[in-house]
């Protein structure tokens, strides 16, 4: 996948773990049925049943050009092009400086993955990085060891890959990782979309469609884009809204 859209191919994949069916047994779909379910995962909206494929690797191998469109539209979508709003970002990527708050960050995304392994969803974080670049994961796992953390993580650029990242109480960054960086939670209205979606699929009483299910549970138009407000919200309080851990 194209590195600019890193921060929507997790948005992306966290979509389609939660989202999408898959039904091998049924015909494949066509070009046009493909890139409908593609654009309804990036909409959320509602579960997509997908024929023909058992995974959604192997329905990626014959579509990769359709999602990778559908992802830069997503970011145009958003407002943002060749993320010259990453400027505006005040996370550092190291806080050796200020170990005190990188534990805070650290013990606040373990709740909040341990919250994620209940509510059945998968945080995603900004990797804030040197300079003003930024990537971003998903946290599929986070373990508590004496004196600090282990992290299970899905790289945006390795989506089939799995690797453990390891934090000790005064680092001011994770080890194990190829990137020196700093994790910061965040787009949490993912999450809320996704569940009021699967509530309502899950309903004894909701009517599923048998192919294309197109119903958007947002409270937006499925084209609106995210406010500056909105494509921040659950990084914060760690960007300088909580008085405790702004930077100085």
């Amino acid at each position: 996948m194209n590195a600019g859209t890193c921060w929507w191919h997790s948005r992306f994949q966290r979509s389609v773990w939660a989202l999408a069916e898959f039904r091998a047994n049924e015909p494949k779909p066509t070009r046009d049925e493909a890139v409908r379910l593609i654009n309804g995962l990036a909409h959320f909206r509602g579960v997509q049943i997908i024929p023909g494929y058992r995974d959604f690797d192997s329905f990626s191998a014959d579509f990769k050009p359709e999602i990778q469109s559908e992802l830069n539209a997503w970011q145009l979508r958003d407002g943002i092009l060749n993320q010259s709003w990453l400027r505006g970002l005040a996370g550092r990527a190291d806080l050796g400086r200020q170990p005190g708050r990188m534990r805070k960050i650290m013990d606040d995304l373990y709740k909040y993955t341990l919250r994620g392994a209940a509510e059945n969803f998968f945080p995603w974080v900004m990797l804030q990085l040197k300079g003003i670049d930024a990537h971003a994961a998903l946290v599929i796992g986070m373990s508590r060891l004496p004196g600090g953390y282990t992290m299970d993580i899905v790289d945006s650029n390795y989506p089939a890959l799995t690797y453990t990242w390891s934090y000790r109480y005064g680092d001011g960054q994770v080890r194990d990782s190829k990137y020196e960086t700093v994790p910061y939670r965040g787009l949490q209205r993912d999450v809320t979309r996704i569940r009021k979606i699967l509530k309502q699929y899950c309903s004894p009483s909701s009517e599923k469609s048998s192919r294309w299910p197109s119903t958007s549970l947002s409270n937006r138009g499925a084209d609106e884009p995210f406010t500056a407000e909105e494509l921040v919200d659950g990084i914060e309080p760690y960007l300088g809204n909580d008085a405790s851990f702004r930077e100085d």
